[in-house]
């Protein structure tokens, strides 16, 4: 199994392979390589505190983003469950936004 660590190592190391050849050059996975090195140091040179913050700031964007993305579909199911969803999803997603707005 792969971590996307290994991935990208990966892909940079073919473009490294590559351009030895004399073959064609991957200039987007060697910069995504620099730039996944540069951000790799920058988190090691943080202290506990920081590394804690930045983690609990990305678990609340992610729920929030899920959250966001779901709770529409959330509400398709339980018009559908429920049998008000008579024309079908597509029609019921419609009128809710008609009715409710998006948000």
């Amino acid at each position: 199994i792969m971590s996307p660590g290994m991935q990208s190592d990966n892909i940079a190391g073919s473009a490294q392979v590559a351009n030895a050849k004399g073959g064609p050059c991957w200039p987007v996975a060697n910069r995504l390589q620099e730039f996944r090195e540069k951000t790799t140091e920058k988190l090691r040179n943080l202290n506990q505190a920081q590394k804690t913050a930045i983690l609990i700031l990305a678990g609340g964007i992610a729920g929030a983003t899920a959250k966001s993305c779901v709770a529409p579909l959330e509400r398709l199911k339980l018009l559908a469950q429920s049998g008000e969803c008579k024309n079908g999803l597509v029609a019921t997603f419609k009128t809710v936004v008609k009715q409710e707005g998006v948000l």
